[in-house]
Parts: C-alpha cells; sequence; structure tokens
C-alpha cells in the first residue's frame, strides 16, 4: 500500500481498485495505522464534492521505498529459481 501511494494511487478509491480483494474496513484501518505510525498523512482536496481525501507519504514514509523495492527484488530473485546456499553466522 506504500508503495502505491508513492506511484500515485493516493485516493482510497485507487488504492481499493489496486487491492481488490481488501475490503474497505480493512483498507481503512491500514490506512489509519499508517497515519498512527507518521507514515502518511491525510490531505484534503479542496473543491472536491463531496469533499476528497489523498494520502500523501511523509519523509519517514519515504524513506520504506527504497527498503520495499529491495525487498521485492530480493523476492524476484528467488522466485524466479535462485540458488539457495546455507551460509555460517556466528
Amino acid at each position: 500500500m506504500i508503495y502505491s501511494i508513492s506511484e500515485g494511487n493516493n485516493r482510497f478509491h485507487l488504492l481499493k481498485k489496486e487491492l481488490p480483494n481488501i475490503s474497505e474496513q480493512v483498507l481503512g484501518r491500514q490506512l489509519k495505522e499508517l497515519e498512527t505510525h507518521k507514515i502518511i498523512i491525510k490531505k484534503d482536496i479542496p473543491d472536491t464534492i463531496p469533499s476528497g481525501i489523498e494520502y500523501i507519504l511523509t519523509n519517514k514514509g519515504e524513506d520504506l521505498i527504497p527498503i520495499l523495492k529491495s525487498l521485492c527484488e530480493w523476492g524476484k530473485e528467488y522466485e524466479n529459481g535462485k540458488e539457495i546456499m546455507i551460509c555460517n553466522i556466528s
């Protein structure tokens, strides 16, 4: 969801479209949690009827984007059959 917001899916209906299997209640709860943790902020969109709200990443949220991209690339590598080796960690 954080990555989706960074890509411009920053309104409730756009996020719902991006995540079709999520209920509106769960989506609302997750957005509220991200807001509570100061990863996103809500901003009123002036002159919209009904009144519109967009979600904007804070600097804390923006700092997560490179981490999320790295995790995505990591997942793609292993999904495509990258060999798994055992490492000794002391």
